[in-house]
């Protein structure tokens, strides 16, 4: 399992928490989606986990929200 850091609407100062994911191109793939959502469709108002978590949902795939008081290798 992969862990990642989600960052809320691109900003690298305030972390919404972390995500477990088995595939690392799902992680980037989810991230695309976020930019497309942002760029393509002006959905400027919703936060970047709830963006990943539709494409997630969306294409099946499994993830599982971390709390970022866990111990962690990231």
């Amino acid at each position: 399992m992969n862990n990642y850091l989600v960052r809320e609407c691109g900003d690298d100062n305030i972390i919404f928490g972390v995500i477990q994911l088995k595939s690392k191109e799902d992680w980037f793939k989810a991230k695309e989606y976020v930019e497309k959502c942002r760029e393509e469709d002006g959905r400027n108002f919703e936060s970047d986990s709830e963006l990943i978590e539709e494409y997630f949902e969306k294409n099946g795939v499994e993830y599982e929200w971390i709390s970022i008081d866990d111990e962690l290798e990231l």
